[in-house]
């Protein structure tokens, strides 16, 4: 296999056993106005957090513009236990994450004692990093939120992968998007790249 099927190995299980995208399931909600703005392009982010927390607040910045994008809980939608997804037009480039905050529930409460808001000026390397490719839907993977304490500060750690149940949410909930919007593998690093063309990689590679 070559390195970029390497670098989405996970997803060309779903390739190869067959998984198509293109009947969507109209069985939800829709997404209204499905318009984009020249030079933008969607973000798909599935966000799992631990258990009881909640998103507050996460920001995006633009590696090159420096402009932020700031997301609040209100923008995302209940993707499974302790997860949330979000589908929100940006600006063309890469960006990386620069500011997380989360709420913490006790029974039906939020808790009063919150942790501070977590940040970085700058990404730590280009693998934090994700591509936003304008006029298309980019699925930046499912971020599964680590955050440890070391004494008084706190560190924030992210395992991203793919999930095709993220793609398969994306067509039950936001039905006029994924019909109207072809969608690329937006991953971090990486020059994201079209779903179909990934397909052809990888069947062209499984019959290698």
């Amino acid at each position: 296999m070559t390195s970029i099927t390497q670098a989405y190995g996970r997803l060309a299980v779903f390739c190869l056993v067959g998984v198509s995208l293109s009947s969507p399931i109209l069985t939800a909600e829709t997404a209204g106005d499905i318009a984009l703005q020249p030079d933008h392009g969607f973000l798909l982010i599935r966000i799992v957090g631990a258990s009881g927390e909640r998103i507050k607040r996460l920001d995006f910045t633009n590696v090159d513009t420096r402009k932020i994008i700031k997301t609040r809980s209100d923008m995302y939608k209940s993707a499974g236990p302790n997860a949330w997804m979000c589908l929100l037009p940006l600006p063309a480039g890469r960006y990386f994450w620069s500011k997380y905050a989360s709420d913490y529930s006790i029974g039906l409460e939020l808790s009063r004692n919150q942790d501070p808001v977590i940040g970085q000026k700058e990404p730590s390397s280009a693998s934090d990093t994700f591509e936003i490719v304008p006029g298309v839907i980019n699925y930046a993977g499912d971020w599964k939120i680590r955050i440890a304490s070391d004494g008084p500060s706190r560190r924030w750690s992210v395992d991203v992968n793919q999930n095709i149940k993220t793609l398969e949410r994306l067509f039950e909930r936001y039905p006029e998007y994924a019909n109207k919007y072809e969608i690329y593998l937006s991953m971090m690093g990486k020059e994201a790249i079209s779903f179909v063309e990934f397909q052809k990689i990888v069947e062209q590679h499984s019959g290698s």
